[in-house]
């Protein structure tokens, strides 16, 4: 009986601990390491060039954009980029892929999500608000990004 227990021990443990990364992760409030745009190729033509505004507002809070967003000095200029905190974002790119919110947030280094923004975990009652010129979305991290788009990102 008592050789039963040790060996149901370890297997308890390990059950236990693998919900426990599981629920962890999913509380991640910090940068994962997802991989940013690429890097735009100088030696290559752009096949797309335009700008967007990002606009974040936490509990009634504007919340400006880092400037330098995407540079990394020295080594390359990511797609999505910005010069300055004014919340204009550049989309330079020598494809025609498309690019989403949430890789604008990867290059940032952000995680975001329905839940999350900015490392701030939605408590209850609080919910997360996208607008897209206006017009209230549900696609998040996940929002395809166009020419001259207002993009209004509200925690309240």
């Amino acid at each position: 009986m008592k050789r039963r227990w040790l060996l149901l021990f370890p297997f308890a443990a390990l059950v236990f601990g693998a919900f426990w990364l599981d629920a962890s992760a999913n509380r991640q409030t910090k940068y994962l390491g997802l991989p940013p745009t690429p890097c735009i190729d100088p030696t290559r033509p752009l096949r797309q060039d335009f700008v967007f505004t990002v606009r974040i507002s936490i509990d009634g809070r504007p919340r400006a954009l880092d400037a330098g967003i995407g540079h990394d000095h020295g080594n390359c200029l990511h797609v999505l980029h910005t010069d300055d905190a004014s919340g204009l974002v550049r989309l330079q790119a020598n494809d025609d892929d498309s690019y989403t919110l949430g890789d604008f947030f990867n290059t940032w280094h952000w995680p975001f999500s329905a839940r999350l923004l900015l490392g701030h975990e939605l408590e209850a009652g609080q919910r997360i608000q996208v607008k897209v010129n206006g017009a209230q979305v549900e696609t998040f991290d996940q929002t395809v990004l166009a020419p001259g788009q207002m993009i209004e990102i509200e925690e309240r």
